[in-house]
């Protein structure tokens, strides 16, 4: 009963994270529209160069988000788990 409790407590804390991670991501991408705007001003490319670096850090977020979700929850119906991808 201990060991599905953790687990439990383990997804339940997976979730909250990554719930936190989501809103981080929001946060810096509006962040990096403003600043984008600002820079084109300065510069005749600055908005396209923060819609790619913008594309880069999400790409490089959700692809981390997808590891801890893989890494952090049990292995299933005898699927591969992570240890076993080393």
């Amino acid at each position: 009963m201990s060991r599905l409790l953790r687990a439990r407590a383990a997804s339940m804390g997976l979730v909250a994270t990554l719930g936190f991670l989501l809103v981080v991501s929001l946060a810096v991408s509006a962040g990096l529209t403003a600043f984008g705007s600002y820079l084109n001003a300065i510069l005749p490319f600055g908005q396209a160069l923060m819609v790619a670096l913008n594309t880069v850090i999400s790409f490089v977020l959700i692809a981390a988000l997808f590891a801890a979700i893989y890494k952090v929850l049990p292995c299933c119906n005898g699927a591969t788990c992570w240890s076993a991808q080393r």
